[in-house]
């Protein structure tokens, strides 16, 4: 017998064995309706549970008082206000903290002070604002004489305070409201 040519042993045979087939049986059993609907019950339930939880972790990080606004930085034209203006007209108007506060609601309060036309609003990581205002610029007083307001370089009519000295070098346009852009282009 050659090396290609083996006696046939026992151990050949139970190798054999074990790789034969096995006949194709369905073992599965038939799970009634009402155990599968609790089983889906019961799966809900915890994925609901999961959820919640998760939702409690994360409003619990949202509300530490790491996160509390600490700060705001005011940038751009800020000629006619001050620290303390702005700060005793925005700041007791703000609510929330740095994730819960609606920046929306901050530029409207900004743009709500005096001088201002238009503020835009940022986050600044970890509990602080960032603001740039713009502020109108005058062209000419708007209305009755002892109106305080004034129609800026857009047409857009706003109430400010200004120095007698401005006031006098300005001059004095009235019209309704609503044409106020029409009488600032004829100008």
């Amino acid at each position: 017998l050659g090396p290609s040519r083996r006696p046939h042993t026992a151990m050949s045979t139970r190798f054999a064995t074990h790789m034969r087939t096995t006949p194709d049986v369905d073992t599965s059993v038939a799970v009634p309706l009402d155990v599968r609907l609790m089983h889906m019950a019961a799966s809900l339930m915890y994925v609901g549970f999961g959820l919640a939880l998760v939702g409690v972790m994360v409003w619990s990080f949202v509300r530490l008082p790491m996160f509390a606004l600490t700060g705001i930085t005011v940038r751009g034209d800020v000629e006619h206000n001050n620290a303390v203006t702005l700060r005793a007209n925005v700041a007791p108007r703000l609510t929330g903290n740095f994730f819960t506060i609606d920046l929306a609601q901050a530029r409207q309060t900004f743009e709500s002070v005096p001088w201002v036309r238009v503020a835009v609003v940022h986050r600044d990581f970890p509990n602080r604002l960032r603001a740039v205002l713009l502020e109108h610029k005058p062209m000419a007083m708007w209305g009755a004489e002892d109106a305080g307001t004034m129609i800026n370089e857009q047409g857009q009519v706003f109430e400010a305070s200004l120095d007698d000295a401005d006031a006098e070098r300005l001059p004095r346009m009235k019209g309704p409201v609503a044409e106020s852009q029409a009488v600032a282009g004829m100008y």
